[in-house]
């Protein structure tokens, strides 16, 4: 298929609503006080961003890892889950 301009803008337009969004949700509760009123709402959004993105595609080493470890997805992301809750001041 042919390379499209247009939908790479699309792509970008979409791919920055949704930041603005974070970023937005993140002063929200900074606001509220259920996130640290110390933290970049910036810096907060790129990094639950990045996680989101590759959450799930972590290497199989590590999975084989985690595996001996007895932790399976479900731990995994709830343990991931109480660690942004303990960064941002809800945990």
């Amino acid at each position: 298929m042919p390379y499209n301009g247009g939908y790479t803008q699309q792509i970008l337009k979409l791919r920055k609503e949704r930041f603005i969004i974070l970023c937005s949700s993140v002063q929200e509760g900074i606001d509220d006080g259920t996130i640290r009123s110390d933290v970049d709402p910036v810096e907060i959004a790129v990094l639950l961003s990045s996680i989101s993105k590759n959450i799930s595609k972590f290497p199989s080493d590590h999975e084989k890892l985690l595996k001996s470890r007895e932790i399976n997805h479900e731990k995994y992301f709830t343990d991931v889950g109480d660690l942004i809750d303990h960064m941002t001041g809800k945990g």
